[in-house]
């Protein structure tokens, strides 16, 4: 770390005069991200933001180092530099792979990153993406895809997430799940398959994105009658016969997550799936 040539104070005006604000009566919804506010603090600017249609306002801390230039030449540099790095950042995970933090306003601060079981690949399936088109690749590995076409048709579907093996082939398939809206503001995990002797992690990260891509719909809460007891690491409480969570993810429990992710660290991948001669395996 450097010392700074510049105090907070002109870091966060350097962001007000460059940035492009939205006013929270009329927010462009069109973009993903939409700057409300930004704060000098003692070490840091802290800039607030609207993501998707997500019902909290979150934030990232910027320091004074420029992620791209070590030294930048004005301080309008560093502060083009800090909102290139936040759209990076939103773009690669930090909404869910962070730990975070309630401030003042009710506005929830993104920290550091924390431990992901990389592992496996997740990909995220929208009711009108390509994949769809292409079903027979993820079914001959032993899914059943009939429940989650029939979400699709009934036009609730909000996600279907299916995860991978992480490896050069992007094969075999482990586990898939699917997430559907019941009202504005709540949504619900109808199934969460994966294939016997899996780290539960796996299941895990696929509940976790899931109730994420629901939240950056207006989602406030999801609810599920899957039984799993791991889920009770993303937050999720009894409610009846059913669990509910809370879409602002303040109580999951990244430490055991992380205690979980080390703990099967001898798990032995299934053989990737061999692929016809001339065969591109393009994954997602």
């Amino acid at each position: 770390m450097h010392e700074s040539r510049w105090t907070t104070a002109e870091m966060a005006q350097a962001i007000r005069r460059i940035g492009r604000f939205e006013k929270p009566t009329a927010p462009n919804l069109e973009r993903e991200i939409g700057v409300r506010d930004v704060t000098a603090r003692e070490d840091d600017v802290l800039v607030t933001f609207r993501w998707k249609r997500y019902p909290w306002l979150l934030a990232i801390g910027f320091g004074p180092e420029s992620e791209y230039d070590e030294y930048p030449d004005t301080v309008d540099a560093w502060a083009s530099d800090a909102l290139t790095y936040l759209a990076e950042l939103t773009g690669t995970g930090i909404v869910v792979g962070a730990a975070r933090k309630i401030r003042e306003g009710g506005v929830i601060e993104l920290l550091e990153r924390q431990a992901w079981d990389r592992r496996f690949y997740l990909s995220i399936v929208p009711p009108d993406g390509e994949a769809w088109g292409a079903l027979k690749f993820f079914e001959r590995d032993g899914f059943d895809t009939t429940r989650v076409q029939e979400l699709r048709a009934s036009g609730d579907l909000i996600s279907w997430n299916r995860v991978y093996v992480n490896n050069s082939t992007g094969s075999p398939y482990v586990g898939h799940a699917a997430v559907v809206r019941v009202s504005d503001t709540r949504a619900e995990i109808d199934f969460c398959e994966t294939v016997p002797g899996l780290p539960v992690t796996v299941g895990l990260n696929l509940c976790e994105v899931l109730a994420h891509e629901a939240a950056w719909t207006g989602i406030t809460e999801v609810v599920t009658d899957i039984d799993r007891p791991e889920l009770d690491l993303l937050g999720f409480k009894p409610e009846g016969e059913r669990r509910v969570l809370t879409t602002d993810f303040l109580a999951v429990d990244h430490a055991e997550i992380a205690r979980l992710i080390a703990s099967s660290d001898d798990w032995v991948p299934p053989p990737p799936r061999r692929l016809s001669p001339g065969t591109i395996r393009v994954a997602g």
